[in-house]
């Protein structure tokens, strides 16, 4: 439904802008009325009125209504708690071996 009701104005402003007939500029206007139609379709209203026909034709069909996926957790070794340590981690080992080298480099200028 919704890949026909956004497909559907790009369809037809392809099909118009490879008409034999059709000039630049009318190009321009047919694509700029084609942007103009397509972001009227991103307003609440719009969108309501594509929910409510969802759920009509889902009723219809006697589909289910769309429910979003259960949330799953990312694996352990994606786990940002994780990242997070390693990175503090690495910070901490680059630090000591700059801090290891400056007083290295401060004992050979005494």
């Amino acid at each position: 439904m919704l890949g026909e009701l956004l497909l559907r104005h790009s369809d037809n402003l392809s099909k118009t802008l490879q008409s034999r007939h059709m000039s630049a500029a009318e190009g321009q206007k047919v694509a700029a009325m084609t942007v103009k139609t397509l972001k009227s379709l991103r307003t609440d209203e719009s969108f309501q009125a594509f929910w409510e026909l969802v759920q009509k034709t889902a009723n219809e069909l006697e589909v289910e209504c769309p429910s979003l996926p259960r949330k799953r957790r990312a694996p352990r070794r994606y786990d940002s708690i994780g990242i997070t340590k390693m990175l503090f981690l690495i910070k901490l080992i680059i630090v000591h071996f700059s801090l290891k080298a400056l007083t290295e480099l401060l004992m050979e200028l005494k």
